[in-house]
């Protein structure tokens, strides 16, 4: 049997996990609701749905989304494709190969999972426009 000391923290902890994913999914449900909302409607903030429509989603599936739609799944499945075609064999070498200078190439992974994800998006975006690939999917 458990102490009440241990039932009571265990509750604690639910509600605490609770609290969190409430807090967590509220942004979701507001997205979703406000996405009900005609443009009017939703420009005050409220949970509260007056005239609920459809029209919002009728706007978008009249444009092209299901290209756009196609384009993020090629784009996607090519680069994960990718990641496994040069991760794997590399991966295989680092963990079973002999690498002569093995503690210079830990040292640069580790050293790369300090660099913030944010801080490539701009050296990233400027060699996509050099090498001519921003947009280039869709054409």
């Amino acid at each position: 049997m458990m102490s009440r000391a241990r039932r009571g923290g265990r509750r604690f902890r639910i509600a605490l996990a609770w609290i969190a994913a409430v807090l967590w999914a509220f942004p979701l449900l507001y997205m979703l609701l406000t996405s009900f909302k005609a443009e009017a409607d939703a420009v005050p903030p409220s949970l509260w749905i007056l005239h609920p429509t459809l029209q919002n989603y009728r706007i978008v599936l009249q444009q092209q989304i299901l290209h756009y739609l196609e384009d993020s799944a090629i784009i996607s499945v090519t680069t994960v494709a990718i990641c496994i075609l040069v991760g794997v064999p590399t991966s295989h070498i680092i963990v079973f190969g002999r690498l002569k200078r093995a503690d210079n190439l830990l040292f640069w992974f580790l050293s790369t999972t300090l660099l913030p994800p944010v801080a490539m998006t701009i050296p990233v975006f400027l060699l996509f426009r050099v090498l001519g690939l921003l947009d280039a999917l869709g054409e």
